[in-house]
């Protein structure tokens, strides 16, 4: 079983040629004295025309480093000062809250930057600790995609967790514990939230039960030569956004939240107080949430936008695809990770690092 890294929306070796695209007007800036800024963030999770756009009419650059996890980011940031070396970062909702808590981001000063009005508050306040400091980026959901030509509709997380023998060796297990073990959870009946002993003994055990049909802990290349695509992987569970890059290229992959529900997630953009440039990353995160420049960036990654402005200039076909925006029933049976403790997140990074054992 191997553990694999992210890969948004391209190729790896395309995602390497973006990054050189992204880096050089940084670098023309920097022959010029302009500034520029360090963004912190997922794999392809921004559109780089935007990101030149802003430098052509700002004179400010932002130079994209990547990480492949959400906890891989965190263990690079507690090799920081505070997070020094970045001026912005993208994240998890459990993420943000843990970095505001410890006094890591800078406050938002939301009376020079007006294009926030557009921001629907529902989503600034799933995490309303961190509401002062952090913006809703894009939210979706965790689900179970899967090859509808070569293997059966699942329709509850069960069939993730014991699946059937067509799909023998061939299923991805999300590389973030909070997933994982959040769904066995939801599998067995429980909160993503418990911190019971024995019911995180039990989604331990299902888990592990798990192993002989996993080929990889990871996450799927959502390009051309997508795993997932090829039906190296048959069954996934991912980000509803990913699913939704790779069906551009291979339309027999399709994408379900189980019955029980799942976790709905939000993730934030946000400035480190440390930032020597923290009123040019508010001016950029100001920039990014203008309701055109949202849509753009919401139809290149893929995910539903937490910026109501964004609607109008976005397709009805974006707007009614229920990977997208799930329907009220769906959203209902599911929750967030707002009420996760530090104890509880330690737990599930325990398990998952059993299982890859």
């Amino acid at each position: 079983m191997n553990i694999i890294p992210r890969f948004r929306k391209r190729s790896f070796l395309a995602s390497l040629v973006l990054y050189t695209v992204v880096l050089l007007p940084v670098e023309a800036a920097q022959a010029h004295k302009e500034t520029h800024l360090v963004l912190f963030n997922w794999d392809e999770y921004i559109d780089p025309e935007v990101i030149e756009e802003f430098r052509a009419e700002t004179g400010i650059g932002v130079t994209i480093q990547s990480y492949d996890t959400d906890e891989s980011k965190d263990e690079i940031l507690a090799a920081t000062a505070r997070g020094q070396g970045f001026d912005m970062m993208i994240g998890s909702g459990p993420s943000m809250r843990s970095y505001n808590t410890a006094g890591w981001l800078a406050k938002l000063p939301e009376d020079r930057m007006p294009n926030l009005k557009h921001v629907d508050g529902k989503w600034r306040d799933t995490y309303p600790t961190i509401r002062p400091v952090a913006v809703p980026y894009f939210w979706g959901t965790v689900g179970i995609a899967y090859r509808a030509d070569l293997a059966p509709r699942p329709e509850s997380w069960m069939d993730f967790f014991r699946p059937v023998p067509v799909v023998r060796g061939k299923v991805l297990l999300i590389d973030d514990s909070k997933d994982a073990v959040g769904m066995a959870l939801k599998a067995l009946g429980y909160s993503i939230l418990s911190n019971e002993p024995a019911e995180l003994a039990q989604a331990s055990s299902l888990l592990q039960g798990l192993k002989p049909h996993l080929r990889e802990i990871g996450y799927f290349n959502i390009g051309e030569d997508s795993s997932l695509g090829n039906g190296d992987i048959l069954m996934a569970m991912a980000y509803s956004g990913d699913v939704l890059a790779v069906r551009e290229h291979f339309p027999d992959v399709d994408y379900v939240v189980p019955k029980e529900g799942t976790n709905l997630w939000v993730d934030y953009l946000a400035v480190f107080d440390v930032s020597p440039h923290k009123q040019e990353a508010f001016r950029f995160i100001d920039y990014l949430n203008q309701p055109k420049i949202a849509a753009r960036n919401a139809e290149y990654v893929h995910y539903a936008s937490p910026n109501r402005g964004a609607e109008k200039f976005l397709s009805a076909e974006y707007l009614s695809d229920p990977i997208l925006y799930p329907p009220a029933e769906v959203l209902q049976k599911s929750e967030t990770y707002n009420d996760m403790t530090v104890q509880g997140a330690r737990q599930r990074s325990r398990i998952l690092s059993d299982l890859a054992q």
